[in-house]
């Protein structure tokens, strides 16, 4: 399957593949809950919130803190997906 993305979201893909090659976990869930903000008058409630800002560190120190050679990044952007879920 082939998915063409226009401009916005070819740059926050590669926003996204950045935060986590660079390891940065905060900027990477603030893009993330950014992007999954469709509908501006639902907020997300501070549970939910933190519940994934959590989740997303965890996933940082599980994945992400081997040598970069070592590193899956196809793995992390799956697992990101899973718990945006």
């Amino acid at each position: 399957m082939v998915t063409i993305l226009n401009k916005n979201d070819r740059a926050a893909f590669l926003k996204l593949v950045m935060y986590v090659t660079l390891r940065k976990p905060d900027e990477c869930d603030h893009l993330m809950l950014q992007l999954s903000q469709y509908d501006k008058n639902r907020k997300l409630d501070v549970k939910t919130k933190e519940r994934f800002i959590n989740q997303m560190r965890e996933l940082f120190i599980k994945e992400c803190e081997v040598p970069m050679s070592k590193m899956n990044i196809g793995l992390v952007l799956r697992s990101m997906l899973e718990i945006l879920r």
